[in-house]
């Protein structure tokens, strides 16, 4: 069996005194990045959005629901049973609906609020390269 050397061990304190070294890669980074003339973002209220993104879940999960209950409904031989599943589909479908409604609400009223920030980016990047051609 071959045995082999231990790792050295160094102490912190032993390089709390000590000068930064060069950096790891001493050559010049060519990064070459493409911006847009211009950035647009749109602003719109957080609580108008968050009310927006919870109505949006309702609607979706009742859609499952729906979906759910209405294959079981097809599928159903037994009228009395097949009458509670329509009973049920009808009710999970006036929920859904109400749920879309006020999620579409939520969405207009959203964008009518909105405001959008232009920031125009021309001298970003436009780095002319000195005399050497570097």
């Amino acid at each position: 069996m071959t045995t082999q050397p231990r790792p050295e061990h160094d102490e912190v304190e032993s390089f709390l005194k000590t000068e930064a070294g060069q950096e790891p890669t001493p050559g010049d980074f060519d990064i070459s990045l493409s911006l847009p003339a211009t950035i647009e973002i749109r602003m719109v209220d957080a609580s108008i959005l968050s009310d927006y993104e919870i109505w949006s879940f309702c609607s979706s999960g009742l859609l499952s629901f729906l979906v759910g209950f209405v294959v079981a409904w097809t599928q159903e031989k037994e009228p009395h049973a097949s009458k509670i599943l329509g009973c049920v589909c009808v009710i999970f479908g006036l929920f859904f609906i109400a749920c879309l409604v006020m999620s579409l609400v939520k969405r207009h009223t959203m964008r009518k609020k909105e405001r959008t920030v232009r920031l125009k980016t021309s001298r970003v990047g436009e780095i002319k390269p000195d005399k050497k051609g570097v």
